[in-house]
């Protein structure tokens, strides 16, 4: 199970958009356009984090509704995982285990700060990287939390995502990338080939490749059984990177801070802007569902 946290504008893509555009607006009751962040639920449900709270859609994004319970706090980061939804927000962790009606602080050994990412395992354990307190792990749904630092130089984790084996990648802003491969006591630096140390976005695709995106220096791709990074920016235009999102066929969204959407089929080896519909090209948030929506 791997859940990225990512940041921005939310988008769809149907099956009955015509060839002129790819991407259509579905703002309907969605009355904060900050959205940092995306989480797809169960049952349908998609949720979105924004400056104000969380709003949730049942229908794809058509018709949104704000709850009211998460109230007007920024919310930075999202994500879902066996019907506990997690939010990150400028004063710590929030959960919710009724989809987004009600919520409670879950802060025990936790700062009072911006959570920047979250991803969860398969056993459900929660990371949580924050701006400038630190990386944090509970293994009980947020009710205790322990924050991770042998071998990890960074205390601003900016994105996070595990691999199908279990192991962590976890992005700064400005140490670079650090990986565990038991459960987060551990870390090691994995910087080899990377030109900057500003990680923005994390993403793994169904064969474990791993796919980062840097600030200013586009994207890069993991080579030499995790040791090396190779950039991948043929066809990228735009190399301010923001967001990516991997869908369960291999193919990459990338989101730019300025640039749009841009796609790749081959593994990163070749981009293509998919932009045609698109209101705003700061692109801080991709998520996919089951069927076959993007956002």
């Amino acid at each position: 199970m791997k859940l990225i946290l990512v940041t921005g504008c939310i988008l769809a893509l149907t099956c009955s958009l015509s060839a002129q555009n790819f991407w259509q607006e579905i703002n309907n009751g969605l009355t904060v356009h900050d959205v940092r962040g995306i989480a797809v639920g169960d049952s349908g449900y998609l949720f979105a984090a924004t400056e104000s709270g969380v709003f949730r859609s049942y229908d794809h994004g058509d018709t949104w509704a704000h709850l009211p319970n998460s109230g007007s706090i920024t919310v930075q980061s999202i994500a879902y995982f066996d019907n506990a939804l997690y939010a990150g927000t400028e004063h710590g962790m929030y959960l919710s285990i009724d989809h987004g009606v009600h919520w409670a602080a879950v802060n025990t050994g936790f700062p009072d700060t911006l959570v920047l990412s979250i991803a969860v395992n398969a056993s459900g354990h929660v990371l949580a990287g924050t701006d400038l307190g630190g990386l944090f792990r509970s293994t009980n749904y947020g009710s205790s939390w322990t924050k991770l630092t042998n071998g990890l130089a960074s205390d601003d984790i900016a994105a996070l995502a595990i691999n199908s084996q279990g192991v962590i990648y976890a992005g700064s802003d400005g140490n670079g990338m650090f990986r565990s491969t038991d459960d987060g006591d551990s870390w090691r630096a994995l910087n080899y080939g990377m030109t900057a140390p500003l990680v923005r976005a994390i993403g793994i695709n169904a064969n474990d490749s791993v796919f980062v995106g840097e600030n200013t220096d586009g994207m890069f791709r993991l080579l030499n059984a995790d040791t090396t990074w190779v950039p991948i920016d043929s066809g990228l235009a735009f190399t301010f990177m923001a967001s990516i999102g991997v869908q369960n066929n291999g193919t990459i969204y990338a989101g730019t801070s300025g640039g749009g959407v841009y796609r790749s089929t081959n593994n990163g080896n070749s981009w293509a802007a998919v932009n045609s519909g698109l209101t705003d090209l700061i692109i801080d948030a991709i998520a996919f569902d089951s069927d076959g929506y993007i956002y």
